[in-house]
């Protein structure tokens, strides 16, 4: 099954009409070989449609965090399943 998870920040939010894009930072934190401690961001570009999109533009920022599960699709970029808004 084509199903994949992301936890990380929004960056961008766009409206375009039919549907959402929204890119969201993901951290991977890691300690290098001098044992700092680490932290690489990876941009997932997602889209949401529908009734998804239209909640996403009304009720998301920049800077919140999120949680999506997604399906990965041939345009690049992965189609919102579900997700979850984390308000501090």
């Amino acid at each position: 099954m084509n199903v994949c998870t992301f936890v990380g920040d929004i960056s961008r939010l766009e409206d375009f009409g039919s549907y959402a894009e929204i890119d969201i930072d993901v951290p991977e934190y890691y300690t290098n070989s001098r044992g700092e401690k680490k932290v690489d961001w990876t941009v997932v570009p997602c889209r949401a449609y529908s009734t998804a999109g239209e909640y996403l533009t009304k009720n998301a920022h920049r800077g919140d965090h999120i949680a999506v599960r997604a399906m990965f699709k041939t345009d690049n970029y992965f189609r919102v399943n579900e997700f979850k808004i984390i308000k501090d």
